[in-house]
């Protein structure tokens, strides 16, 4: 877009054409990424991110997202998903205090956070965004465990903090 845009250097535009230009590129990709049978809410989380991402990723990436949709863990992991995002503030707070993890719920959820996001990171890089999918469906027992056993919003405003920063 950049570059088209620098080709007409010297007209004058009435406004800043980026926004419409990437608005009808997000347009014709959503329409590219029907006709290949994906659901319109899979189509609206990838083309939601702020990302300057090549299309061919994007579309490698909502085939991996409708894949793992029929995953048996798929509606579990929304549903974390929904839960932690309620409860997390706008504001980001303080990181991860390690020692103020106080059950084995906590410790277990922040070790497997650390396994996974290497994980991932590595995944994403290869573009083998299955296998980042696959290795974040291991997150949701932790997950599952630390809502079960831990208070999030502790009164101790320094360990509800530190669980609110598990959650980020």
């Amino acid at each position: 877009i950049e570059q088209a845009i620098l080709c007409y250097s010297g007209v004058p535009f009435k406004k800043d054409p980026r926004a419409d230009v990437d608005a009808f590129l997000k347009q014709r990709m959503a329409f590219y990424l029907q006709s290949k049978n994906i659901r319109y809410d899979i189509i609206d989380t990838v083309l939601a991110q702020d990302a300057e991402w090549t299309p061919c990723y994007i579309v490698q990436l909502a085939k991996a997202l409708a894949d793992f949709s029929k995953a048996e863990l798929f509606d579990a992991l929304i549903t974390c998903y929904k839960r932690t995002v309620r409860i997390l503030p706008e504001k980001l707070g303080p990181p991860i205090q390690p020692s103020f993890l106080t059950t084995g719920a906590d410790l277990v959820l922040y070790n497997a956070l650390l396994d996974t996001g290497v994980k991932v990171n590595h995944h994403v890089k290869q573009q083998a965004f299955d296998s980042a999918l696959q290795t974040l469906s291991g997150l949701y027992h932790p997950l599952d465990r630390f809502f079960k056993d831990v208070l999030v919003l502790d009164e101790r405003l320094e360990i509800q903090n530190n669980n609110l920063a598990l959650l980020r």
